[in-house]
């Protein structure tokens, strides 16, 4: 699609500088290993996924590429060469999407753990994350849950601080003010009125032990360390706890390229051994969701195509049998479209399947032509036999322009070229490949098909009059 996105993590806690440099670094790899670049941009400190929201430790990269006649290498393969270098970076983690922009893209497989208790969950979208690493085409593995922040805890003694005569809140407002700082007073630089902000020297608030510097005046005008009241604990931030129909859940998410299906049956079978706890369930959502959706959607859609097809030929054909024979070649028209699929190398998808729906309606095209023109030639006075070689002799040349015509007229969408044309060409494929197959049936397969209903009708029929002049 002309477009990557890359979304870059560092280790929680890192500072703003060490991922400027990461990013800085990978910036230059892309200058000098990606001419199919066109323009570059990036931010450092946040992403789109966490807009508004200060992320020292994060940063996100764009990058647009040239059109596609003028570079060899696609999207996804510079995506490949991007992710074997980032791996290559200690303590840093990347995912890619194409196409998306800015908003942050989880990917299009979400792997949802629910459950209430949230250490099992974690644990459990760990090993389900273990499952999902060796698989070949699942790339960017990432659980949605993540550690809190480092922080330290100030934990008030508060029967020590009541005896001093000191509240919490005094305390509270004595770090703030060590360590955030207090504006104390406005000047004026220039006409411009600036506030003055007063707080410890930076050497002096970088550990745990700075605490101790600070005292709390208590109401005798006693000056009291603050070690005499406090005391520190390390620890993390609160974690965000994310919920989906009313219960809590972890996602477990990734990029699967090609094949979603067998992805999917490959963790399910790792999933499968693993101990589930009693409260928790698996669900698989994200582009696995969308396919079980679009596959029922479009076999309701084939279904309703396949008899609204039969009922129009029967109005027209003033016979059910007809129709009944011209129906053969759709399911004919299946191995064009698997043969296809294998000989490009082309996973079945969403365009694919409306290919097929198209193809419902093409390839009973040359059936009609043939057996119209077999039934003219049997109300002429034919025979059987002669009414069907004729019409294969006559029809081969109309049949055969109509297959052509449709073919060559999807060739060029068949062979994806241009920006984007990866996507339609899978339905192309499929009604080339269909159209391509069902034509040589309808040749060969509709008039035997033709002569055996027909002799089989002809023989009830003498059954029937010889029944009648007996009685």
């Amino acid at each position: 699609e002309g477009f990557i996105q890359m979304i870059i993590r560092m280790p929680i806690g890192t500072r703003l500088d060490t991922t400027r440099r990461v990013v800085n670094n990978i910036y230059a790899f892309i200058e000098e290993e990606v001419p199919e670049r066109d323009v570059v941009f990036y931010q450092v400190g946040r992403t789109g996924e966490m807009t508004g929201i200060a992320a020292p430790d994060r940063a996100e990269l764009w990058m647009t590429l040239v059109d596609t006649d003028e570079r060899d290498r696609s999207d996804r393969d510079i995506i490949d060469m991007l992710r074997k270098e980032v791996r290559q970076i200690p303590g840093v983690t990347a995912r890619f999407s194409t196409g998306g922009g800015p908003g942050g893209d989880t990917g299009n497989l979400s792997i949802a753990v629910r459950g209430y208790d949230l250490n099992h969950g974690l644990k459990l979208a760990k090993q389900i994350e273990e499952i999902m690493e060796p698989i070949k085409n699942v790339n960017d593995v990432r659980i949605s849950r993540e550690e809190g922040l480092p922080e330290l805890r100030i934990m008030v003694d508060r029967d020590r601080a009541a005896q001093f005569g000191i509240r919490a809140s005094q305390i509270g407002f004595a770090i703030q003010h060590a360590f955030i700082g207090k504006e104390v007073a406005n000047v004026i630089l220039e006409g411009e009125e600036v506030g003055v902000l007063v707080r410890l020297q930076e050497t002096d608030r970088l550990r745990p032990e700075d605490l101790d510097l600070i005292t709390v005046v208590n109401p005798m005008g006693q000056q009291v360390p603050l070690s005499n009241l406090v005391r520190v604990e390390r620890g993390y931030g609160p974690v965000t706890i994310e919920r989906e129909r009313q219960e809590r859940v972890v996602y477990v998410n990734a990029k699967v390229q090609g094949d979603v299906k067998g992805a999917i049956d490959t963790i399910q079978e790792g999933v499968d051994k693993l101990a589930i706890p009693t409260g928790f369930n698996i669900i698989y959502g994200g582009t696995w969701e969308d396919i079980q959706e679009t596959l029922k959607d479009l076999a309701f859609v084939a279904l309703l195509s396949i008899i609204l097809v039969y009922l129009i030929m029967a109005a027209l054909f003033e016979s059910f049998r007809d129709p009944f024979i011209i129906m053969f070649t759709l399911p004919m028209s299946f191995i064009g479209v698997v043969w296809m699929h294998i000989v490009t190398g082309t996973t079945f998808n969403a365009m694919s399947g409306i290919g097929v729906v198209m193809l419902l309606g093409i390839v009973v095209n040359n059936g009609i032509i043939l057996v119209d023109y077999t039934n003219l030639l049997r109300k002429r006075g034919f025979s059987l036999q002669e009414a069907v070689k004729l019409a294969g002799r006559t029809r081969l040349r109309p049949i055969f322009m109509t297959m052509m015509t449709t073919v060559l007229g999807l060739t060029p969408m068949a062979l994806a070229f241009g920006s984007g044309s990866e996507m339609r060409a899978p339905m192309a494929r499929t009604v080339i490949g269909g159209l391509l197959i069902s034509t040589v049936f309808t040749l060969v397969l509709i008039p035997v098909l033709y002569a055996m209903f027909e002799s089989g009708r002809q023989k009830r029929k003498q059954k029937r009059l010889r029944k009648e002049e007996a009685q």
